[in-house]
């Protein structure tokens, strides 16, 4: 009779871990998921921000151009031109960048220090300086071991 009690109870407290392990597993998923949830709304929301702000400056540039044609002011509808240019392609490289945050394939260290040079050549090229950063191509196996 005691063996029998013995095994139920082992049973039992078997049972019991894996409920608890199951439990566990499901608070971590929905946590994830929650997570990912939170994310995908911050990313729509600063996407929305600066599409919206993007697209209210080109539409109230576009009417000024218009207005300008219109009373015979070309040299200032050209101004005005030339602004709705440099607010879309800032847009695009906003957009550019929103867009490789959330790229899976960039989130190694490798990819990041790459970004990072091509960014500061791109902005140190018109100064004739010179950037060049130096990392151990290792670092990035260390920081996915880690995580």
């Amino acid at each position: 009779m005691s063996d029998i009690l013995i095994l139920y109870t082992l049973l039992g407290f078997i049972l019991l871990i894996l409920i608890a392990w199951l439990l566990l597993m499901i608070y971590k998923k929905r946590k994830t998921i929650i997570q990912l949830k939170k994310l995908r709304i911050n990313i729509a929301s600063d996407l929305h921000d600066e599409i919206g702000a993007a697209l209210s400056s080109v539409s109230f540039y576009s009417e000024a151009a218009i207005i300008n044609l219109k009373n015979n002011k070309p040299e200032q509808s050209i101004e005005i031109l030339e602004k709705i240019g440099i607010t879309s392609r800032k847009t695009i490289e906003s957009m550019s960048d929103i867009v490789w945050m959330i790229n899976p394939n960039n989130d190694n260290l490798i990819k990041l220090f790459e970004r990072i040079e091509n960014f500061s050549r791109e902005l140190l090229g018109s100064k004739d300086a010179v950037f060049r950063l130096n990392y151990d191509k290792k670092l990035n196996d260390l920081v996915s071991i880690a995580s």
